[in-house]
């Protein structure tokens, strides 16, 4: 049954908020982000560590920022010698994000580091017990009971990752119970065999696996396809294969789907006959036999999706695919990460049904992030946002080895992808990107900037480049009365333009969003006679949505100006930003005295703002007047506005 019209919007909207949270703090394709230095020194101090054990946990980005991970994170049997000490870090961290979520990054930063060392231990163990018959069984129980701890121990990491409270008593007992399940295993199993731990998985990005799970079920349902059960080929896909029961339960997405995986790889199962026509000989080398029958029970006469974690070649996906129809199910295929370089060239023998456009990143780069990890100096952010930027562009599909229906499917996601912004994890400087604005002031029904530039043809030039345009009504502001016939720009281009200007009231808002706004830009409206109207910006946001609205504070020194920049208040700039942000609202800074009177821009002060304000979308206007100064604030994860010198020097040629 597809998803109603409703239940789509919540699902896209919680993913959305996700994915907005974590361009705030610059989450790379490997899944590393920035934390502050003073947050990690909170949690150190609290659990009473030495200052050393940053260094050992998080890499130094500059005095003030480091990086979610370290070479520890890879390297299981060093990370297991500390564990003690770890665990001492983490349950303190649970407790103080009770009272002060300012650390949640820096939570879920620590919980990443404790499920990598659940899953790459539960993994040794899921290996042993497949080659080991003889104590299979006992083996298999223990794998069983690491995975549901795992599962729920993600079901938590969940909730902290969108800034959400959690039972801590809870998350607590998980994490002690997991450790005894661990090292009550491993005394069994060392007697016995050799466990052998790898350093990383290819697919090793928790926001990315969340985006893959919702949109993989939402796009099929979106096509009358209702899958029964999900695949993974383990080894690489061994973080969405216990992500996915934990994703589609907390986005109450899907019921009664069957979660299946097996060992099944191209370089790392030398033993098994991938040549797809020896699927019962394999048998007994890619599950357990307890675990195999399950699978034979949920794939007969069920509709399966196989995701791997890239395309290589396209063989391990051609084995999942034989193997599906073998115990009489039907199977779609679908590639979480991707090599398309064997697509483009035709070497592939099995393109993916549902085919993905996430960057380019296999694990010979993540093989060389990891090396750099390694060395205590030499870490950039290159390899993750200049060498990882490869996309398969929406006019190169016609050359790809795809059918038509295959074509389809990828505009499709491209399409929704760029609507509801689920990552991609690229961070290219460009007036495209999801961080700038572009501000049309339109006065009597001209082009402030330059009367003699078309405004329709600004609105097709920047809507190709995806960028985001607010059409601001300069006579509505000033006079109080519209005389520009805004209505006709949305009618010809719904949902992808903002509109500012005068709206007072939430019924002016409600009304340019049914006639087609994408959002509605509120200004002087915040303020009634020299006080905040906290009740107007609450109900704007509870009626329309944070989404909907951006909030524009305009100032002067530490004042408020209303207006149209014709009126100082009383209010204090601190003051109105305190309420927006508890709001979780999108603020737009506008600097009066660098808009009005060419005073050059006071990066330090938008900095500080933004440093005080870390987990708030920001956007900065006033006197921008070259690339070089978008660029600086976008490295600060601040929006550019972009206004009359942007537009000028478009018709100057610059």
């Amino acid at each position: 049954m597809k998803e109603t019209e409703s239940e789509y919007s919540r699902i896209i909207n919680m993913l959305y908020k996700l994915n907005k949270r974590y361009t705030a703090v610059n989450i790379s394709d490997v899944g590393c982000y920035e934390l502050m230095l003073n947050d990690v020194y909170k949690v150190i101090d609290k659990a009473g560590l030495p200052s050393e054990c940053i260094d050992l946990y998080f890499k130094r980005l500059d005095g003030k920022k480091l990086l979610s991970r370290n070479a520890i994170y890879y390297n299981f049997e060093e990370f297991h010698a500390c564990i003690d000490k770890f665990i001492t870090l983490l349950t303190q961290a649970v407790l103080i994000y009770e009272k002060d979520k300012s650390i949640s990054y820096v939570l879920t930063a620590l919980l990443e580091y404790f499920e990598n060392y659940q899953l790459t231990y539960w993994y040794a163990l899921w290996e042993c017990c497949i080659d080991n018959a003889d104590i299979q069984d006992t083996l298999y129980e223990y794998c069983e009971k690491i995975k549901l701890g795992l599962e729920q121990f993600i079901s938590i990491s969940l909730r902290a990752y969108v800034g959400d409270s959690f039972d801590f008593k809870l998350a607590s007992i998980n994490i002690i119970k997991q450790c005894i399940l661990i090292k009550e295993s491993w005394e069994f199993a060392e007697t016995k065999v050799q466990l052998s731990f790898r350093l990383f998985r290819e697919f090793d990005n928790r926001i990315k696996c969340i985006n893959e799970i919702v949109y993989d079920i939402l796009a099929m349902n979106m096509e009358g396809i209702e899958i029964d059960n999900i695949f993974m080929p383990l080894y690489g896909a061994s973080l969405l294969a216990m992500y996915a029961t934990p994703v589609l339960q907390y986005f109450d997405l899907k019921k009664n789907i069957n979660i299946s995986y097996a060992r099944i790889g191209f370089h790392d199962l030398l033993p098994l006959n991938l040549s797809v026509n020896f699927v019962k000989d394999d048998e007994n080398k890619i599950a357990p036999d307890k675990h195999l029958k399950k699978i034979e029970r949920a794939l007969k006469n069920k509709k399966t999706l196989v995701i791997d974690d890239n395309v290589g070649y396209g063989i391990t996906l051609k084995y999942c695919k034989k193997m599906v129809e073998f115990y009489g199910g039907e199977c779609f295929t679908r590639t979480a990460e991707t090599s398309w370089d064997n697509i483009l060239e035709g070497k592939v023998e099995l393109t993916t049904d549902y085919p993905s456009i996430f960057n380019y990143l296999r694990y010979t780069q993540q093989y060389e992030f990891i090396e750099r990890l390694k060395k205590p100096n030499t870490y950039t952010r290159e390899i993750e946002y200049k060498k990882c930027t490869r996309f398969i562009e929406i006019q190169k599909l016609n050359i790809n080895k795809m059918s038509l229906m295959q074509r389809e499917r990828m505009k499709n996601e491209f399409e929704i992808k760029k609507k509801f912004a689920i990552s991609e994890f690229s961070r290219a400087i460009d007036t495209a990107g999801y961080k700038n604005r572009i501000n049309i002031d339109i006065y009597n029904g001209k082009c402030t900037a330059d009367d003699t530039l078309d405004v329709e043809v600004l609105l097709e030039d920047f809507l190709k480049r995806s960028m985001e345009i607010c059409i601001v009504d300069l006579n509505k502001s000033i006079n109080s009365i519209s005389t520009n016939d805004i209505s006709t720009y949305l009618s010809k281009y719904p949902n992808k333009l903002w509109v500012a200007g005068g709206i007072t009231s939430i019924d002016e808002a409600r009304t340019l969003i049914e006639r087609g706004a994408k959002g509605v830009v509120i200004g002087s409206a915040l303020y009634n006679n020299e006080n905040v109207d906290i009740e107007f910006i609450d109900e704007l946001v509870n009626e329309l949505g944070a989404d909907r609205i951006c909030f524009s504070v305009d100032f002067f020194k530490e004042n408020i100006v209303i207006r149209g920049f014709e009126e100082t208040t009383n209010i204090k700039l601190d003051d109105i930003l305190q309420i927006l942000v508890e709001r979780r609202s999108n603020v737009i800074l506008i600097d009066v005295d660098a808009s009005k009177n060419k005073a050059a821009v006071d990066f330090e002060r938008i900095y500080n703002i933004k440093r005080n304000f870390p987990n708030t979308s920001f956007f900065y206007g006033g006197n921008l007047a070259d690339m070089n100064q978008v660029e600086q604030l976008n490295n600060a994860d601040i929006g550019a506005v972009l206004g009359k010198n942007y537009l000028r020097s478009i018709k100057e040629g610059l």
